[in-house]
């Protein structure tokens, strides 16, 4: 589905050991990824988690990851949404997937919060359903559900300022060019200031810097 932030995509998909894939993947999507049952030794970067039914793993789009061993005798079931980098770019929840701490899990215990269930149920119904407005319905839960992930994983609360028209134009731009190579010189101008003057004034509209 595409909404006003680009592209939305919920699936759920099922493997066991001898079908999971042995090989590392990356995504220009970022995404959160929802055990619906199964177990899971899954590598992601430099570190190896377990993952059980109920957990919840955060994924952003130059992570490297790989199931490496699906066991307990039952098939592991995901239900995964990606969406565009873009979809938060206005939002105050970016370190959540970018600039993290090295300190920072990506895989969450989600089970038995009762909200997050709900919004996860909601969405893979809207998706279903597909009923007038379900992209729409489905982002709003999405931005929720972010927000939830955000208090759970105590990611610091940044009071955002109003960003001004040309910094709406450069995330604009970068939504649109994102898989491209952008230099900074480049979104400087998009938004008349020197380059020092934009690095600082993005940092400070969206939490994370800008290269």
């Amino acid at each position: 589905m595409h909404t006003q932030n680009g592209q939305l995509k919920i699936q759920t998909f099922c493997w066991t050991d001898d079908t999971r894939s042995k090989n590392f993947s990356v995504s220009h999507l970022f995404k959160i990824c929802y055990v619906k049952s199964g177990s899971l030794l899954w590598e992601i970067g430099d570190t190896v988690y377990k993952a059980h039914a109920g957990d919840i793993a955060v994924l952003n789009n130059n992570e490297h990851r790989r199931f490496k061993k699906i066991y307990g005798g039952e098939p592991f079931s995901l239900m995964i949404i990606e969406f565009e980098p873009r979809f938060l770019f206005t939002s105050v929840f970016l370190p959540l997937f970018l600039n993290r701490p090295s300190s920072f899990k990506h895989i969450i215990s989600a089970g038995g919060i009762v909200e997050i269930e709900a919004l996860l149920r909601e969405m893979g119904e809207e998706n279903s359903a597909r009923k007038p407005y379900f992209e729409e319905v489905i982002a709003a839960k999405l931005m929720n559900l972010v927000a939830l992930i955000a208090r759970i994983t105590k990611l610091p609360v940044k009071n955002g300022c109003r960003m001004s028209e040309q910094m709406y134009d450069v995330l604009d731009y970068i939504g649109a060019h994102y898989t491209e190579d952008i230099t900074l010189s480049q979104l400087a101008e998009i938004a008349h200031m020197s380059q020092g003057g934009f690095s600082k004034a993005f940092l400070r509209s969206n939490g994370i810097g800008v290269m």
